[in-house]
């Protein structure tokens, strides 16, 4: 790879980035350590992001995570460059790098240039010789190391909440309930079960704020990342139904969209009552109405956990 490309590419530097390209650099060709441009570009736009305790500080300078990122990504695909290159291992995309890294922004200029949301390749086990395992999908990468904004952007584009996994990095971790994690609900799941653990080990060194993160990376996955993928069409087991109430009453009522039905008519039946409604029932409704059951399941749950 032209040096003065990666550069302009690294820097989210578009009128070097144009120089570079007329002067005949290739977008195509890959680093010594076989990064393709695009990759470059995202690692160096990434926000920092620790998978287990939430964003922090980014180190990269404001003027390259401010600029760059639609313009640059898409000259350097119309140039040639190939929106879902693979890195080995683990044959990561620059939009699953993006999706690990919980960048939002390069999401969304990597779907707007082309890039393929569920793509997935039969590949090399990393390390059993011979093996074949199917590679994970963007989706698998924003549920593990991500937040539920990225997750939110990519199954609007079309993520398969469904897809499932072999590649080992994915694996069930020895914290987990769970004995494997193939699906983006699996590793949901399995990273809550991580940071729960973590946070009542007493063994855990906690830099400062970190522990704090793990607390809120914990809630935001119960409280939005599960009911994303859920309402995507996410495959709920009764090994998923241990995990919470709200994931309990979609398994029992034969899925997320019988539960919601069910709800919607719990609601009708309560406003058919009459004109006058007792004042205690009203944030109920509210609450209900909003979230279609579940922030209200979960939030009575806790509520009688601390009573």
């Amino acid at each position: 790879m032209d040096d003065e490309l990666r550069a302009a590419a690294r820097d989210g530097d578009f009128a070097a980035l144009s120089l570079a390209l007329e002067n005949g650099a290739d977008p195509r060709l890959r680093d010594g350590d076989g990064f393709s441009v695009l990759h470059c570009a995202v690692m160096n736009f990434q926000p920092y992001y620790s998978w287990s305790y939430g964003p922090g500080l980014s180190p990269v300078p404001a003027r390259a995570r401010e600029i760059g990122f639609y313009d640059c990504i898409a000259l350097l695909v119309a140039s040639g460059a190939d929106v879902n290159a693979r890195l080995q291992p683990h044959c990561r995309t620059p939009l699953m790098m993006a999706a690990s890294d919980a960048n939002v922004p390069a999401i969304r200029a990597l779907l707007a240039a082309g890039a393929e949301v569920n793509l997935s390749w039969r590949t090399d086990h990393p390390d059993i010789p011979g093996r074949m395992v199917q590679s994970a999908t963007a989706l698998h990468w924003a549920v593990t190391r991500g937040t539920a904004e990225t997750v939110e952007v990519l199954l609007a584009a079309g993520a398969d909440a469904k897809a499932e996994t072999q590649d080992p990095i994915f694996g069930s971790d020895s914290r987990c309930r769970m004995s494997h994690a193939p699906t983006a609900l699996d590793q949901a799941l399995c990273r809550h079960d991580v940071l729960e653990y973590q946070l009542v080990h007493p063994d855990v060194d906690w830099a400062p704020g970190e522990r704090e993160n793990a607390s809120s990376t914990s809630t935001m996955i119960m409280r939005r990342m599960v009911p994303l993928l859920v309402r995507a069409g996410a495959t709920i087991s009764e090994r998923h139904a241990e995990y919470s109430c709200y994931l309990r009453a979609c398994l029992d009522a034969g899925g997320v969209r019988a539960y919601e039905r069910l709800h919607r008519t719990t609601l009708a039946n309560i406003l058919k009552r009459g004109d006058r409604l007792p004042a205690s029932v009203i944030p109920k409704i509210v609450e209900f109405w909003a979230h279609v059951g579940w922030y209200a399941i979960e939030h009575d749950l806790l509520r009688n956990d601390g009573a």
